[in-house]
């Protein structure tokens, strides 16, 4: 589907198409609008006498009345109208200075001052011809405008035709630019043929034209005239990089049925080569699927290898009451994604999820079957594979007031290809009982479970397994205060919050070294996190506990029930030194307390936004994390945000980044956008991107260039622990034209594409 809306001149075709012939009545202009029946012998003798009160031309079922000053009758049976002359059928209107009809009243010819209105389009011309015989209409030397949409243009002939069920332009122009001389853009084709039928266009030597010099010429294209997909090109892309060289993206459409279809991509890069993107959608009724596949054949910057991409989705119905939800991803290698892209994964991603998944709901039980493999990227070793993991839970209705239960159980088979890791089998159930008591004022719950856990574990380097078992009890405690007061802030009415929160949990000290990692990992401690009964993802590490958490929420909400401020924080106090070393904190364990978790948020006029969020150990005087945002939020075409983000020990490395990124409309055509990051720690810059874009009317231009640092994986090579110093450098062109009258492109998406996209500050009632 080629990428040009322009000629939306569908509503044209619908209201000139003459699907029939006219039957026509002549009075003066005093006379009532009056329509006839088809003429008899008797009208035709009134007529060859020029009787001019009634007259009925045997054209078409549909009435088309004509008014003039005067009309006069030939003896031959045509008529000519003189003096403001209307022809009106329907909601349409043509208005002229003469008409004439020929003898058999097959034709009908207007001159002068030619203007045809209606409620989508306006027509001007020197002549215009209906003939009824062929079934057509001809504007000749005529200029169109659209009344829905700022399209318009002029052509020499301008020819509606039932037998092609369309229109025919011929040395035709069309811009959606404001009427000038010489308008910015326009496209001019020596013919247009606009389907009816087909909801299409087709035009031919076609060229456009910008402040009247012709920039693009295009032998022949096809775009649609309506929403109704299409086959056809759509709109190229064009970049460069040091990387990938020159890098330009030709994508075709094809509409193959009403419930499928696919995207079809050429990629030809200067430095790498010819690389082929294919995108096959399907939507039917049980469900949606998608099967993306890249392929590059030769890869001149990777020793000449082959290198593809492929992802296979499905989401909807498998059969009766089973759900299944599909996503694979294969990649011939690990640097694929930070080289080129793919879908909406970023450059920067260290892994990839693969799983399919079989699910059902009922009432009071699920169930659900997955088979996962996630793939890293890098040298590292490969994480183990869920082949199968089995989830079951039954949630039954209990006649106990605020009292429910859930008998949560799974059973997984890890296995893996590494030497160094070896396979088992986990069973695990943790059946819980619970109490909520829950008013405006507080809540209260109680909860207690009991957690037992059975590996099968394959013995390293010999052919045996270990049988190991746990089961531990678990017992949770958990209040929370409402309590909200009507203050004046700044002379303006609020209602200030304060949500004290108070968790005890328990859970007795067992040996858990044998115990490999399959599917867990240390989670971050942020305010919300304090309350997790468990601070590793998965099961294979439940963490002894005795602990209180203490914390408080308050809120500032204004008199629409907007929150303007928010912030947090909380701590947990430890009550017994761990009897093992199975957390990555120990320090703090021992200490008796954790890091104070804060987190800040508030909206400042509905313009200035801050979000803070810190890990602080008041102790040892260190921040352990905390990010920082500040954000100036005009509108969309006005904000700057910045942003610092700190945490000593990400996988071992430190980080200490800052940026600022930010988008300025100047004027009514003039926008600039920016963004930069960079590491403090190291003193570099991680990425950069400057733009501006000029955009008027109806057409643009836009210049970015960027320059954004290579990660381990892009970098020709680099030793272990070695951080990467090349950068990947390029520009990119666009030009917009606004062919259907809306050209405004987004540059916060540019912003958003980067390793560090552009996130708009968020208010959830807001």
């Amino acid at each position: 589907m080629f990428g040009i809306p322009c000629f939306l001149i569908r509503p044209l075709v619908s209201v000139l198409l003459i699907s029939s012939a006219f039957s026509l009545v002549a009075a003066e202009k005093t006379a009532e609008k009056v329509c006839f029946a088809p003429e008899t012998p008797q009208q035709r003798k009134a007529e060859s006498e020029g009787d001019s009160s009634q007259l009925a031309l045997d054209i078409t079922r549909q009435s088309v009345v004509i008014e003039a000053n005067s009309m006069k009758m030939a003896q031959d049976g045509s008529a000519s109208f003189h003096g403001q002359v209307n022809l009106t059928y329907g909601d349409s209107q043509i208005s002229a200075n003469t008409a004439t009809t020929d003898r058999d009243k097959n034709k009908i010819i207007a001159r002068g001052g030619i203007q045809f209105d209606s409620d989508v389009v306006e027509v001007t011309s020197r002549n215009v011809e209906a003939d009824m015989t062929l079934k057509s209409l001809e504007f000749v030397e005529s200029n169109y405008r659209f009344k829905q949409t700022p399209g318009h243009g002029s052509a020499k002939s301008l020819k509606v035709s039932d037998t092609d069920q369309g229109v025919t332009l011929s040395e035709a122009t069309y811009t959606s630019c404001p009427p000038s001389d010489e308008p910015e853009w326009q496209l001019r084709s020596s013919e247009i043929f606009l389907s009816a039928e087909t909801e299409r266009g087709e035009a031919w030597h076609s060229r456009v034209e910008v402040l009247g010099v012709p920039v693009l010429y295009l032998p022949y294209v096809s775009f649609p005239l309506s929403e109704k997909r299409a086959s056809g090109f759509l709109m190229p892309e064009i970049g460069s990089s040091s990387q990938n060289g020159a890098d330009i993206l030709i994508p075709y459409y094809w509409n193959l049925a009403p419930n499928y279809d696919a995207t079809t991509e050429l990629r030809m890069m200067t430095n790498r080569g010819l690389m082929l993107n294919n995108e096959a959608r399907y939507m039917g009724s049980q469900g949606t699927g998608m099967v993306t596949f890249h392929w590059l054949n030769n890869d001149k910057s990777f020793n000449g290898d082959a290198r593809n991409a492929m992802q296979l989705m499905y989401n909807g119905q498998a059969w009766d009451d089973w759900q299944a939800y599909l996503n694979i991803n294969n990649f011939s290698d690990d640097s694929f994604v930070s080289d080129f892209g793919f879908l909406s994964y970023n450059r920067v991603d260290t892994h990839i999820e693969s799983v399919l998944s079989l699910y059902q709901q009922q009432k009071d039980w699920s169930v659900e079957i997955n088979v996962r493999q996630f793939e890293v990227f890098g040298d590292h070793l490969k994480p183990y594979r869920a082949l199968p993991e089995v989830k079951f839970e039954y949630f039954p209705e209990l006649a106990w007031p605020h009292v429910s239960a859930r008998l949560p159980a799974e059973l997984v088979y890890f296995d893996t290809n590494e030497e160094q890791r070896g396979s088992a089998l986990r069973v695990h159930t943790e059946p819980t009982m619970r109490w909520h008591k829950y008013e405006p004022a507080w809540e209260l719950s109680a909860e207690t479970s009991v957690l037992a856990t059975a590996y099968y574990q394959e013995r390293l380097q010999e052919n045996k397994h270990d049988t190991i078992t746990r089961v531990l009890p678990r017992v949770r405690l958990n209040g929370q205060l409402f309590l909200e007061k009507p203050i004046s802030w700044f002379g303006k009415p609020m209602t200030q919050t304060l949500e004290p929160r108070v968790q005890y949990l328990w859970v007795p000290q067992h040996d858990q070294d044998d115990i490999r990692f399959y599917d867990s990992t240390l989670l971050q401690d942020d305010f919300h996190g304090l309350f997790r009964v468990n601070r590793y993802s998965g099961v294979d590490r439940i963490l002894e506990a005795n602990q209180l958490t203490i914390g408080a929420t308050s809120r500032l909400i204004n008199d629409r029930n907007q929150e303007k401020l928010e912030f947090s924080i909380g701590q947990i106090l430890f009550f017994n030194e761990p009897k093992g070393n199975i957390v990555d904190e120990n320090e703090e364990l021992a200490r008796g307390e954790s890091a104070v978790a804060m987190d800040l948020s508030a909206d400042i006029r509905n313009t200035w936004f801050l979000h803070y969020g810190l890990q602080y150990d008041t102790q040892l005087e260190q921040t352990k994390k905390s990010q920082l945002t500040i954000d100036y939020r005009r509108d969309d075409g006005h904000f700057v945000q910045l942003s610092h983000r700190y945490a000593p020990n990400i996988s071992n490395n430190k980080i200490n980044m800052a940026g600022a990124l930010g988008q300025w409309t100047i004027d009514q055509n003039w926008q600039v956008f920016a963004s930069y990051y960079h590491d403090l720690t190291l003193s570099r810059n991680l990425e950069s991107r400057l733009g501006f874009q000029y955009q008027s009317c109806c057409w643009g231009i836009q210049f970015s260039w960027q320059s954004s640092l290579l990660s381990e994986l892009e970098a020709d090579s680099l030793a272990q622990d070695e951080f990467s110093d090349e950068y990947d450098r390029g520009f990119m062109l666009r030009f917009t034209a606004g062919f259907g009258g809306n050209s405004r492109s987004n540059q916060q998406s540019l912003l958003q594409d980067g390793t560090f996209g552009y996130r708009r500050p968020y208010f959830l009632n807001q």
